[in-house]
């Protein structure tokens, strides 16, 4: 420990000074005190001297320097499996009632010498948890990656993982456990022999058909140690039998695939498929006998009509995002051999239209008496002045057939839809179009720009893309051609089409969705798996249609055992929220109401919770996994009877050792108390001198 100044330390001598002289000019160069004796001048002037430097010291900012050292014991993590595939074994009575005493023990043994710290995992870390095998997936690498982060920069002595070594969710767990720099100790749980089991190891089947049409499913089925055995698969749609099949097993190692040509989706809404396997004597377990699936069935598809006057690569760029949705339907027509009727088309985008041949007005017309959203795409061949009497918002003044090539500039204030973080970076890298050139691009007061013209390094006020809504007609335009180029740029920077397919879903779905003027509307997803909560989100507007949150919102969900649970929203901003958690596996009906001005508002519809059946398909511990992790990172792989032999690894392991830290502390001086009261007594015993001397 040592003391520090701002200031040289020749300094000390102008304190030392200032002290001596204050003291000599209180008691040596005033006659009051002369009449005290030679020696308590002596020691009143040795008092106020040295308050006088004590106070003059600390105006030269003195600092106690501390070196300290600091012990880290090392840190022991425990990483217990909480997945519900350990118990599908038949030790599943031993990892449920006896294992979990053994690690409590193993665990109080450690925390003699070490940090230990327990935690559970499954598709996610938890603390202070009873590990009950409950889990429905099994994601060791986020695991393994929450340690990484929870204890970086701490002396991280040593992993023990728990697990069977299978996984479901996330990446392999062998190249998260090499970021950790600690050795991972692992403890194999689970069978790795091949038990006698029927397993439905896979279904393939389209999660949205279209009502009236048949669609095939494929059945994946494995057989262990049922040589010469036969069962039976059987398919129900909502509890009928629609398709049954013998499976003869011919060796212990069966796997085979059962193609299920047709089921008909008669009816819209969620359908209900069962798929079982009929049990056979001795398995481990049958719960991996039975998968249920849904499958969505809608009445049809939004059709969206691509008409232009000729072939173009932007007609095959948009063509492929909308094969790519099962939502929509896309369809390319060509004037003037286009005579379809309108009415059946939920958005239209024009091409090159007008033209010089072809101005297209019959069908526009068509199109907004209609109530069908219109999208054009201006190019060379557009003419500017007829588009221009199209009046949809967008008017382009001084345009002589000339183009621009122009990049595109995001416009932060767009709010008809929203689109990522990654679509708006990359937008502004994307390839030029080839755009109208105007002297000014006027827009009335509804149109809403999505991107400005950038010409060079200037971004200009004038739209490149953008939409209207005149009068209840909604209707786009993207003022340029070649956003085939933009499709070829994302695949290029990505290897996807994911942000192109973004612009153009999401500007379909503006244009092509039909308003709901209903007063109260409800934000509900058909289906949720059973690790999901239930979130469902409501709307109340007003005669004015300004949203209220005032009158209270009720849902009524009926199971399929008729059973009815009540909620009742909670109120979020200006709408309403429910979370209704997680709830069993099955399909519900739901009536949401309200009560407003004293008329009754009711929403109703079926929502189905899916089940996660992932941990059955495979229960045989992945021991290879397990072992490569362990001596990657410069460890083992023990058994659950061997926790004795891991405890005594541990303490053997030289590296796993405290850690000792040397640490630098700086303290300004005036901040010790009792620097205060040494004051506080030297002025309190001069004043006593002095008081009983006379002088007061």
């Amino acid at each position: 420990m040592s003391i520090v100044l701002s200031y040289p330390v020749w300094f000390l001598l102008f304190c030392f000074a200032g002290g001596l002289l204050y003291a000599a000019v209180l008691y040596y160069r005033n006659k009051k005190t002369t009449v005290f004796p030679q020696h308590i001048q002596w020691i009143l002037a040795g008092a106020r001297f040295l308050v006088i430097s004590i106070l003059l010291f600390f105006l030269l900012s003195p600092m106690i320097r501390r070196f300290y050292r600091q012990v880290e014991k090392p840190a022991i993590v425990v990483l217990l499996d909480n997945s519900s595939s350990i118990l599908l074994n038949k030790d599943s009575v031993f990892y449920r009632s006896v294992f979990p005493g053994k690690v409590e023990q193993f665990i109080d043994n450690l925390m003699n010498k070490y940090d230990v710290a327990s935690y559970l995992f499954d598709e996610q870390i938890t603390e202070n948890k009873i590990w009950d095998f409950s889990g429905q997936q099994t994601d060791i690498s986020q695991a393994l990656e929450d340690i990484t982060i929870r204890y970086a920069n701490r002396n991280l002595g040593a992993v023990i993982l728990m697990s069977d070594g299978l996984f479901n969710k996330g990446v392999n767990p062998y190249y998260r456990a090499a970021e950790l720099q600690a050795p991972v100790y692992v403890v194999a749980l689970g069978d790795s022999t091949r038990p006698r089991d029927l397993l439905v190891k896979d279904v393939m089947y389209n999660q949205v058909v279209y009502l009236g049409n048949d669609f095939p499913m494929e059945v994946q089925l494995e057989a262990s140690r049922y040589k010469g055995k036969e069962t039976e698969l059987t398919v129900s749609k909502n509890g009928q039998t629609v398709y049954i099949k013998k499976i003869q097993i011919p060796n212990d190692a069966y796997s085979t695939q059962v193609i299920i040509p047709a089921i008909t989706a008669d009816k819209p809404g969620n359908m209900k498929l069962s798929i079982s396997l009929r049990p056979l004597e001795g398995e481990v377990t049958r719960v991996n006998n039975y998968r249920d699936i849904f499958v969505e069935v809608i009445d049809s598809r939004q059709k969206i009509l691509l008409l232009a006057e000729a072939p173009h690569p932007d007609l095959g760029a948009i063509m492929q995002t909308i094969a790519a949705n099962k939502n929509y339907q896309g369809e390319v027509g060509f004037l003037p051999q286009f005579n379809k009727s309108i009415n059946a088309y939920s958005l239209i985008i024009l091409h090159q239209i007008p033209t010089a041949s072809n101005s297209g007005a019959q069908i526009i017309s068509a199109a907004r008496t209609a109530g069908v959203p219109l999208l054009f795409i201006l190019s060379s061949s557009t003419q500017i002045p007829a588009f221009n009497q199209l009046s949809i918002g967008l008017r382009i003044n001084g345009n002589r057939g000339n183009m621009d090539e122009v990049l595109a500039s995001w416009n932060g204030n767009f709010s008809l839809f929203t689109l990522s973080e990654q679509a708006r970076r990359l937008f502004s890298k994307f390839p030029p179009l080839v755009s109208p050139f105007g002297s000014s691009y006027e827009t009335s007061a509804g149109f809403m720009p999505l991107f400005y013209r950038k010409i060079g390094s200037t971004i200009t006020d004038q739209p490149l893309m953008g939409f209207s809504n005149l009068n209840g007609q909604k209707s786009g335009v993207i003022a340029g051609e070649g956003i085939w180029r933009w499709r070829l740029y994302n695949f290029q920077q990505q290897g996807n089409h994911e942000v192109f397919d973004e612009l153009i879903s999401k500007t379909i779905q503006y244009l092509a969705v039909k308003e709901d003027k209903s007063l109260f509307r409800i934000q509900v997803k058909n289906q949720y798996w059973e690790n999901e909560p239930v979130i469902i989100d409501a709307e109340l507007y007003n005669e004015s249609y300004e949203l209220i949150n005032e009158p209270e919102v009720k849902l009524d969900v009926t199971g399929e055992n008729n059973t009815t649970y009540s909620f009742v929203f909670s109120r979020y901003g200006n709408m309403y929220r429910l979370d209704a958690g997680r709830i069993p596996v099955g399909e519900y009906k739901y009536v949401a109401s309200t009560l407003m001005g004293g008329k009754s508002y009711k929403k109703q519809g079926t929502i189905v919770v899916k089940p996660i059946q992932v941990e059955a398909v495979n229960t045989i511990a992945n021991i290879e996994l397990l072992r490569s992790i362990a001596e990657s990172t410069g460890a083992a792989l023990f058994m659950p009877n061997q926790l004795d032999e891991l405890q005594k690894r541990i303490e053997a392991t030289e590296t796993i050792t405290s850690r000792s830290y040397s640490q630098k502390q700086l303290r300004d001086l005036i901040h010790f108390r009792w620097i205060f009261f040494l004051l506080l007594a030297l002025l309190s015993l001069e004043w006593l001198i002095r008081k009983r001397q006379g002088a007061y």
